[in-house]
C-alpha cells in the first residue's frame, strides 16, 4: 500500500534535522541528538530501519539552540560528510568510520544548501549573504571557485549520476551504441525523431541533436543482401516501425526494409529513393530502366511484390507520397537543366505539372502533413541552393532558407505537427566545410544547427517522426 508507515527509528528527542539519503538509498544521514546537547551526524540503515553509527560533531560557538546545521552532503562511497556551518561561515568534513573531524574550510557568508557531485570530486555550497555558490575540491579539501549567483541562495538541488551502460539489458543507456553493444542497438524511443545519414550508416536522434544512436544492420538477419556497402536515403515508415534505406548504385540500390533496432531486414525491390505510402502498405521509388540507364519510378509493397513502373520519362525521381495517399509529387528532367516538380496518381495515371521553370534543379520534395503544401530543395541559375515552399498546386512559391553561412539545402522534412522543417545543410561557417542537420520554424526563421559539423550528415526522405 502507498503512504504507509513501515519502520521508524528513534534517534534522539531533537532529531530528525537535515536529512540527506546516500546515492545508493541504502542510508540515512541526519543532525540528530537532544535538545542544547552535543549534535550528533546520525546514520540510519533504511532497510532495516535501525541506527548503524552516530559520530559527534562540534558544538557551533554561540549556538544554544538545536541544531546548529544547516546542510548535509556526502560522498558517493559513504566514507565523508560535509556540513555547512552558518556560524563560522565554513563546511565541517567528517570522514567516516574513522569519526575523525578535519579542520574547517571557509567558504562563504552564511552556507545554507549543500551537494556533492555523482563522481565525488566536487562539493557545491550555496552561501546566502553572499549571494554566490562556493565549489569545494575535495581532493584538497579547499574551495577552488565561486559562481555569483542571484540573492540569498538556500538550497541545492542533488546531482543525478548518469546511468552506466549495462550491456545486453535490452535499453539504451548512455554511452551505448552499435559499436560496443549491438545487442541493444535501437532500444532508444524517442516521442519525435529524426532519421539522417552520417557516412555510409544511418541514425536516429532527438530533434535538439542529442541522444544520437545509430541504426544496426546485422548480417545474419538480412534477406538477400546487405547494407555493407553503406545506407542511404532513410525513410521512416508511418507507424515508425520499419524505415526504408537504400544500398549500392544511384537507381539500382536495392532498398531495404528494417526495423529502427536493425532485425527483420530485408531487400525488397532494386531503386533507391523511397517513400511510403501513408497506409505503410506500399513504397514508391526511383529505379534505373536497362539498358537506356534512364531513371523512372515504380510502385510495390512494401514486401517487394506487384511492382509497377508508373512513368516512362527517363530523369523521373524524388517521389514523395501526398498525406492522403491520392498523389506521388516528383521531379522529371526533361532535358539539361530544364527541371519541374509534377503530380502522378499511384496507379501512373493523371500526370501534371505542378512547376513551370528554367534552369532550375530540383534535388527533393517534402509533403507538408496536412497536404496543403511542398517543402522542395533546389538550385537556380546563379543563385546558392536553397529550401522553398510552396501551395499544393504550385502557388505562392516562397524562400524558406536565407542565411548566408550555408552554401546550399537539400532534403526537406516537416516535424509531424507541421510546426518546424529539418533539412540539410552545407555550411561555410565550418573547417573542414560540412553538411550537417539544421531545424528551423515552418517560416525559416530560428534555424538551429542539431549536428555541429561532427561529420557529414544528411537528413532523408520523410525522416522526421
Amino acid at each position: 500500500m502507498f503512504n504507509q508507515l513501515v519502520g521508524s527509528v528513534m534517534l534522539g528527542t531533537s532529531t530528525g534535522h537535515q536529512l540527506l539519503l546516500s546515492a545508493d538509498g541504502s542510508r540515512l544521514y541526519a543532525i540528530c541528538g537532544d535538545q542544547n546537547a552535543t549534535p550528533n551526524l546520525c546514520i540510519v540503515d533504511t532497510t532495516t530501519y535501525t541506527l548503524l553509527d552516530k559520530v559527534a560533531v562540534p558544538l557551533l560557538t554561540g549556538i544554544s539552540t538545536f541544531p546548529p546545521y544547516t546542510g548535509v552532503a556526502v560522498t558517493p562511497d559513504n566514507s565523508r560528510v560535509y556540513l555547512t556551518d552558518p556560524v563560522q561561515d565554513s563546511v565541517v568534513i567528517v570522514d567516516l568510520p574513522t569519526h575523525a573531524v578535519r579542520s574547517p574550510v571557509r567558504v562563504g557568508s552564511s552556507p545554507q544548501g549543500i551537494s556533492a557531485t555523482p563522481d565525488g570530486r566536487w562539493v557545491y555550497v550555496a552561501n546566502s549573504a553572499s549571494n554566490n555558490v562556493a565549489v569545494i575540491d575535495t581532493t584538497s579539501n579547499s574551495v577552488s571557485a565561486t559562481i555569483a549567483v542571484g540573492r540569498n541562495p538556500s538550497a541545492l538541488g542533488r546531482f543525478i549520476a548518469p546511468v552506466p551502460p549495462v550491456c545486453g539489458d535490452g535499453q539504451c543507456n548512455g554511452g551505448e551504441d552499435c559499436t560496443n553493444c549491438p545487442v541493444d542497438c535501437g532500444h532508444c524511443s524517442f516521442e519525435s525523431s529524426i532519421l539522417f545519414r552520417s557516412g555510409s550508416h544511418v541514425f536516429v536522434m532527438n530533434p535538439d541533436g542529442k541522444g544520437k544512436e545509430q541504426v544496426c544492420y546485422r548480417s545474419s538477419n538480412v534477406a538477400g543482401g546487405d547494407l555493407s556497402s553503406g545506407a542511404t536515403d532513410p525513410a521512416w515508415a508511418p507507424d515508425h516501425t520499419r524505415l526504408a534505406v537504400a544500398g549500392g548504385s544511384p537507381g539500382v540500390g536495392p532498398i531495404f526494409i528494417v526495423r529502427p533496432d536493425g532485425t527483420d531486414l530485408v531487400q525488397v525491390v532494386a531503386g533507391d529513393q523511397p517513400s511510403w505510402s501513408p497506409d505503410g502498405s506500399a513504397i514508391v521509388f526511383r529505379s534505373r530502366v536497362t539498358p537506356s540507364f534512364c531513371y523512372d519510378l515504380y510502385a510495390a509493397n512494401a514486401d517487394g511484390t506487384h511492382q509497377t513502373r508508373l512513368t516512362h520519362l527517363c530523369n523521373a525521381g524524388h517521389p514523395a507520397w501526398s498525406p492522403d495517399g491520392s498523389t506521388i509529387a516528383f521531379t522529371y528532367v526533361r532535358v539539361t537543366n530544364d527541371q519541374d516538380i509534377y503530380t502522378i496518381r499511384p496507379d501512373g495515371t493523371g500526370m501534371a505539372k505542378v512547376t513551370d521553370t528554367t534552369g532550375v534543379t530540383y534535388h527533393s520534395i517534402a509533403w507538408s502533413p496536412d497536404g496543403t503544401q511542398i517543402a522542395f530543395s533546389t538550385t537556380m541559375s546563379g543563385d546558392r541552393g536553397h529550401v522553398y515552399v510552396m501551395n499544393a498546386d504550385g502557388s505562392n512559391v516562397r524562400p524558406l532558407t536565407i542565411d548566408p553561412a550555408y552554401l546550399f539545402y537539400l532534403y526537406p522534412s516537416w516535424s509531424p505537427d507541421g510546426m518546424k522543417l529539418t533539412y540539410t545543410g552545407y555550411g561555410l561557417e565550418t573547417s573542414p566545410h560540412r553538411y550537417n542537420v539544421l531545424v528551423s520554424d515552418e517560416d525559416g526563421t530560428g534555424l538551429t544547427n542539431v549536428t555541429n559539423g561532427r561529420a557529414d550528415e544528411f537528413t532523408g526522405q520523410g525522416s522526421w517522426r
